[in-house]
């Protein structure tokens, strides 16, 4: 993001310290801007890799997934890159198709 500031520089304000927190935690989708850089795509692959080359640890996945963590113990997800990330996009269309329904 540092590297093409265009994308998000007008929308996060403060000093360093705040636009560096809003950049990790902002509620703003900038990533879509990023994702058809082709040096962020094979990061990405790469990272996958490296994840699916040994298991995630369960206490890993407890931390940073909550919801796929119950999915996994359950027997109900594999703990996999692919199908963790997959089912965590998922679960966050769910909040927003069902927000989008008022519901």
């Amino acid at each position: 993001m540092l590297d093409r500031p265009e994308y998000w520089q007008s929308h996060y304000h403060g000093d360093g310290n705040a636009r560096r927190l809003a950049r990790g935690y902002s509620y703003s989708d900038r990533v879509r801007y990023y994702w058809p850089d082709s040096q962020i795509d094979d990061a990405f692959a790469h990272l996958v890799r490296n994840l699916a080359d040994s298991p995630i640890p369960l206490p890993l996945i407890s931390q940073y997934l909550p919801l796929q963590y119950v999915k996994v113990r359950s027997g109900e997800l594999q703990p996999t890159p692919r199908e963790l990330i997959i089912n965590h996009i998922q679960d966050i269309l769910a909040q927003y198709h069902t927000a989008c329904e008022g519901q």
